[in-house]
């Protein structure tokens, strides 16, 4: 009678994104020795380091500057809201309603004047 023996293996265990960055941050805080961790949570120095080098990835990515690519960067405003802030915003010192307004004024003025003509009678 021979028996053979089948080696199992270990039972995988998932493991929260907070579980991975508390045993990260205290391999990095020298509050536990790796090999604690591993032990604690029964993974493999090697997961560890991966969890380690993710961590570190991920706080880069973080803190890089954001920029956007040009495909990505649109006008915050609608196109007819840009074009109301560029006439309102522009050089030209008037309006389409204050110049109406001198129009007016100028033609009201030249009506209270005698005529150049007039006046020399």
């Amino acid at each position: 009678m021979t028996t053979t023996v089948t080696k199992t293996k270990p039972e995988r265990v998932m493991h929260s994104a907070r579980e991975k960055a508390q045993a990260v941050l205290a391999w990095w805080t020298e509050r536990r020795r790796p090999s604690e961790i591993c032990r604690e949570l029964r993974i493999t120095g090697t997961v560890l380091s991966h969890w380690q080098e993710r961590a570190m990835e991920g706080m880069l990515a973080a803190l890089k500057p954001r920029t956007r690519s040009p495909e990505e960067q649109k006008p915050p405003l609608p196109p007819k809201v840009e074009r109301l802030l560029a006439r309102k915003t522009s050089s030209e010192p008037l309006t389409r309603l204050a110049r109406r307004l001198t129009t007016l004024q100028q033609t009201k003025g030249s009506e209270k004047a005698p005529p150049a003509a007039e006046a020399s009678r």
